[in-house]
């Protein structure tokens, strides 16, 4: 978020605290503040294809999986399949330049190998939102709002350089509509999804495709790729002698986040702690965000810490013998896959084209989501655990592809796809 809507914000919530609401805005306008215009201006230097990725912010301090994987798998197709065809890559970023030291896109050019000369950065964050569009550039993104930013600069490439209307690249990583109640930025999601500009879809993960189809979206083309574990957890869970599983009870904490269900991730451990006769032996560990602490029965403890690194991440993964994992999505989340895959028991929920169960044998999804039944699927983890500490360890994954890189077959089909959109 650039600084100057933060600032915006933070008055705005002090204004509601005095008065009850905005005195500016109601909360149906508050989605200006994702929204940014970019204005296009003509580049005439640059004459090979490029790839153009808009992305939120580059810091990999606030990265999530989302943002990792938006960031990592076009470099992934870039390095494999369109970097020797004499393309380039360039990060457009909604917010100013991040340190030096958390540049993602820095981190994953170096881990990858590829080439820093083909790969430069365009920042919009420091007051000026112009952005230099030439004749061969193509625009990838993957929050919705991406599309209304890149439609001028894509209209300004049409009728400037009198090129065909290329495809606009949406990596889809969740159905963002239900991100929403039903809003202006609901009904914007679902016109963003069904502009007539051209588009050809990354979908992350087959059950998010599967989800997206069904509601009947229209686009050119699309192809599917599974989600994957982070390749420096990866390295880090299959590191000889970790550390013992403890009774620990990891939890996906995200209060901003309405679709992680954090009001049931609470109640659902506030029944479990006053419930399950072994609480005080256990201790609840809350990452994601920071949020204010609440308050467990039966001498079980809570440690709110946040957002971690990935090393300390890894490490309480590692400890953790719980996990509890809740996201109102058809995609299969990345949080309860690593908590499985690091030999949690893990508590979380299926959705409509969503089996978790079909990932792991860790997996304990929820029947209903509700939180007195939740909390019994907590007890029942934690009383496996209690009988046989190596329980967890002993689950399997039921996909492999999870534990390798992504498929290159479909890193070709991608870059295809992208290939044939500059066309």
């Amino acid at each position: 978020m650039a600084f100057g809507n933060l600032k915006q914000r933070v008055r705005l919530a002090a204004t509601s605290l005095r008065w009850g609401r905005g005195s500016r805005y109601f909360e149906d306008e508050f989605i200006q503040f994702n929204m940014v215009d970019l204005v296009p201006v003509a580049d005439h230097g640059c004459n090979r294809p490029r790839l153009n990725v808009i992305a939120p912010n580059l810091s990999a301090s606030r990265a999530f999986g989302g943002l990792a994987t938006q960031i990592g798998l076009p470099l992934e197709v870039f390095k494999n399949h369109l970097a020797d065809k004499g393309w380039l890559i360039r990060f457009i970023s909604y917010a100013s330049a991040p340190a030096e030291d958390d540049n993602i896109v820095s981190e994953y050019v170096n881990r990858l190998g590829v080439e820093a000369k083909n790969v430069s950065f365009h920042y919009v964050g420091g007051g000026s939102n112009k952005v230099p569009v030439a004749r061969h550039d193509l625009f990838l993104g993957s929050l919705w709002y991406n599309l209304p930013s890149a439609l001028p600069l894509m209209q300004f490439q049409h009728q400037n350089f009198d090129t065909p209307r290329r495809p606009y690249i949406s990596l889809v990583q969740d159905y963002e509509a239900g991100f929403h109640p039903w809003s202006s930025a609901y009904m914007m999601t679902l016109s963003a999804y069904d502009s007539d500009w051209p588009k050809r879809i990354v979908f992350n993960s087959s059950e998010l495709a599967s989800f997206y189809k069904a509601q009947g979206h229209k686009f050119e083309q699309s192809v599917t790729f599974e989600p994957v574990l982070n390749a420096r957890l990866r390295d880090a869970l299959l590191k000889p002698n970790p550390p013992t599983k403890e009774r620990q009870i990891i939890v996906y904490g995200r209060p901003e986040s309405r679709r992680n269900c954090f009001y049931l991730a609470r109640k659902s451990l506030e029944i479990w702690s006053r419930e399950y006769p072994n609480a005080a032996t256990w201790r609840v560990l809350s990452v994601g965000d920071q949020h204010d602490p609440f308050t467990l029965s039966g001498g079980a403890t809570l440690e709110v810490v946040g957002k971690l690194t990935l090393a300390e991440y890894a490490d309480q993964l590692h400890r953790s013998a719980v996990g509890l994992s809740l996201m109102a999505s058809p995609h299969p989340s990345y949080p309860p896959l690593e908590m499985a895959h690091f030999g949690a028991l893990t508590v979380c929920n299926n959705f409509q084209c969503k089996d978790m169960a079909a990932w792991h044998e860790n997996m304990m999804p929820a029947i209903l989501m509700d939180p007195h039944h939740l909390a019994q699927r907590l007890i029942e983890a934690c009383a496996r655990f209690d009988v046989d500490a190596a329980t967890g360890l002993e689950g399997k994954t039921l996909k492999p592809h999870y534990l390798s890189d992504v498929d290159p077959s479909v890193l070709q089909e991608i870059g295809d796809l992208i290939i044939q959109g500059m066309a």
